[in-house]
């Protein structure tokens, strides 16, 4: 009984610690937040910002950067330029101007504003609200003790002590705030799509019935993920430098008026766009790439003057021919196909299962013949040519011939011709003028499907 109690007693006083630590640190919270509001300059919501503008008085060119909320909700550089602003490093400068807290405020006496470097502040930055209510932070000098300088808010009198992260947050340049990106249309709303490079590769794919065909002296399908994987490269490609003035040697070796810039293209790529595009902007999108004294230059329909890359836009124009063309070289589904034949040998689907027929009564299904229907559905050519190309004599018996059924149709009739000297097939099939090289490996569970439909059973060995 006695031990209860003492128990009890624990379980109390356990329950009351509990509850002291929940209230000191709801109180802690509290107070911190109180804290934080208290030595806050700003409390505007970063939606409600529609302009923004810079002063770096120390910089090389001593111009104000003026941002600009436009009606459709994007940042737009107003001043020194027109032209598209970076959403996130503005919208990462007004959250660090809003969140900026101060240490204390400086007891001056007599002491001027030129003691603390405020002035004429090195670094301003005023941002204007919707409610047309301006607020401005001035950065001034370095304290002589500590990570602090001194600050000078509108909304607050006084001077102040604050961390020097602001004066790193305001050390932006023009070039800081500029739109980087050169934005493609949306793969979606293309629809031509042209490729060409100095060394003469020449590309163009179209979309026809919402599949991308290649227009060239053969036609064919083109490969829709290597065109989705040059879209992402263009997409992702950043400017290193906005040359809004060129030089007079760069714009007689570079524009497109001269004709020895075509001496030193690297590549051009054009997106046109379909009647029924949702993307606004241009009719077109173009980007032609330049390469001079080991330096890599743009123009762009998304840039203005002449731009700047770094060497990893020579990635753009890596691509060969082959790399554009469609490379499935089976178009079915393995689940539709009802029969197949292979060598003579005949095989038909019962119940999702595959057998031998004639279907004997204790037949086990053949999972592998399932395998070689999978494997055939996303099996990938490494190589096309021209049937009148051939590298082979097609009239020669193949190695393996199947038939693939689908429905009660025949659909389909595959030769395969061994490569000399390689581990791949020529594929030959019906009703197609190109011959596609696959690798052996797509074939595995072709000759391991016969032995198992061959084999004996146990049940026939008994017999025998």
């Amino acid at each position: 009984m006695k031990q209860l109690r003492i128990s009890a007693v624990l379980l109390v006083i356990f329950a009351v610690l509990v509850g002291l630590s929940v209230w000191d640190e709801k109180k802690t919270e509290q107070e911190s937040a109180a804290n934080d509001q208290e030595s806050s300059f700003f409390d505007f919501d970063d939606s409600n910002v529609v302009e923004v503008t810079l002063f770096n008085r120390g910089a090389a060119k001593d111009r104000p950067i003026t941002i600009r909320k436009s009606q459709e909700g994007d940042w737009k550089i107003v001043a020194p330029i027109e032209v598209d602003a970076d959403t996130m490093a503005v919208t990462n400068l007004i959250e660090n101007v809003r969140t900026y807290r101060y240490e204390k405020r400086v007891e001056r006496g007599d002491r001027g504003l030129a003691d603390y470097g405020l002035e004429t502040p090195k670094f301003e930055v005023q941002i204007k609200t919707g409610d047309e209510v301006l607020h401005s932070l001035k950065i001034g000098s370095n304290a002589p003790i500590g990570y602090s300088l001194y600050v000078q808010a509108d909304r607050r009198e006084g001077v102040y002590l604050a961390s020097q992260f602001m004066k790193n947050a305001l050390s932006k340049s023009l070039f800081d705030f500029r739109d980087k990106g050169l934005h493609p249309l949306e793969l979606s709303d293309v629809e031509r799509f042209d490729f060409r490079t100095k060394a003469g590769l020449a590309i163009r794919a179209q979309k026809q019935d919402d599949l991308w065909r290649m227009e060239a002296d053969h036609p064919t399908r083109a490969d829709e993920d290597t065109l989705q994987q040059l879209w992402s490269q263009l997409n992702s490609l950043r400017v290193t430098e906005f040359i809004d003035q060129p030089s007079e040697k760069l714009q007689q070796v570079l524009s497109l008026d001269q004709p020895q810039a075509e001496q030193n293209l690297i590549g051009e790529i054009r997106l046109e766009p379909g009647i029924e595009a949702e993307t606004p902007g241009p009719q077109s999108w173009w980007i032609k790439v330049y390469q001079n004294d080991e330096q890599y230059y743009g123009q762009s329909s998304a840039a203005r003057g002449l731009v700047r890359f770094d060497e990893s836009v020579m990635k753009l124009f890596d691509y060969k021919s082959f790399d554009f063309r469609y490379k499935d070289v089976f178009a079915f589904d393995a689940n539709a196909v009802t029969k197949v034949s292979i060598d003579s040998t005949a095989y038909i689907k019962v119940d999702k299962s595959w057998y031998e027929e004639p279907r004997s009564p204790n037949a086990e299904p053949l999972d592998r013949l399932r395998s070689l229907l999978i494997d055939l559905e996303f099996a990938k050519a490494d190589m096309v040519v021209r049937r009148d190309e051939s590298p082979i004599d097609i009239a020669t018996a193949p190695q393996h011939r199947l038939e693939i059924w689908l429905g009660d149709h025949q659909s389909l009739e595959v030769k395969l011709f061994p490569v000399p000297g390689e581990s791949s097939y020529w594929v030959l099939k019906s009703g197609d003028a190109d011959i596609y090289r696959v690798e052996q490996d797509v074939f595995e569970h072709l000759t391991d499907a016969k032995k198992t439909a061959t084999a004996p059973t146990d049940e026939s060995r008994a017999t025998q």
